[in-house]
């Protein structure tokens, strides 16, 4: 495995274990959904994911920017 990809995995384990058990039960679960869907399924899927984490990321930066007003 190249280097960079290895670091990437490891940061991806380490996040896992960070998890709760419950937490770490439905990442598996996804996961597996994940892997086993139809690969147009599996288009569908990451779009939901990347608008979801958009949508997480906007209303972070709005919390951080109400705070630094503070």
């Amino acid at each position: 495995m190249e280097e960079a990809n290895e670091a990437k995995v490891s940061m991806l384990l380490l996040g896992f274990c960070n998890l709760s058990k419950t937490e770490q039960d439905l990442f598996v679960e996804g996961l597996n959904r994940f892997l086993f869907v139809s690969p147009g399924k599996r288009r569908q899927l990451i779009e939901r994911l990347k608008k979801a984490s958009h949508a997480e990321n906007a209303k972070r930066e709005l919390r951080a920017s109400g705070e630094a007003r503070l």
